[in-house]
């Protein structure tokens, strides 16, 4: 059975936090703004696809690094590996969903809305094929290993 008064207190303090981490995060926009643009002098498309995406994953990288440094806990870092993974479906998935139904005079193309799809669907496919196969080296082999050896 589920408490309602549990769930009631968890919403609230869920909201609470989302306010908290909005306020706290108003201030990083105008600094990958101004990193992007003024000194190291990127395109907008490629500072929101480079600085703006990794500091969007140092939350798992830290919940991950906490998990296996501080706690020295190698069972429990799978936490973090399942925080890395839930926070890609959700970004894969959730928001881009949530953008498309509140979006509604934007002119849409079917090549931005089937990329990101068709490139999860190719990286998946191709993971498997190395999990297949088996092989044990990494895409950039031929350039890393000195004897030669690919897949």
């Amino acid at each position: 059975m589920v408490d309602v008064v549990a769930l009631g207190v968890a919403m609230v303090l869920i909201c609470i936090a989302m306010y908290v981490i909005a306020f706290a995060c108003d201030s990083f926009e105008p600094a990958a703004d101004y990193l992007g643009t003024e000194v190291y002098k990127l395109a907008p498309g490629v500072r929101g696809a480079s600085i703006e995406a990794v500091a969007s994953s140092l939350p798992e990288l830290f919940t991950t690094m906490v998990l296996l440094f501080v706690y020295n806990d190698v069972d429990g870092f799978s936490a973090g590996i399942a925080t890395c993974a839930g926070s890609a479906l959700f970004n894969g998935a959730v928001i881009p969903a949530i953008c498309i139904l509140c979006v509604t005079d934007a002119p849409l193309s079917a090549v931005p809305i089937a990329r990101p799809p068709a490139s999860l669907a190719a990286g998946c496919l191709r993971g498997g094929c190395r999990l297949a196969t088996r092989c044990p080296l990494p895409a950039a082999a031929p350039l890393l290993d000195p004897t030669g050896r690919s897949c």
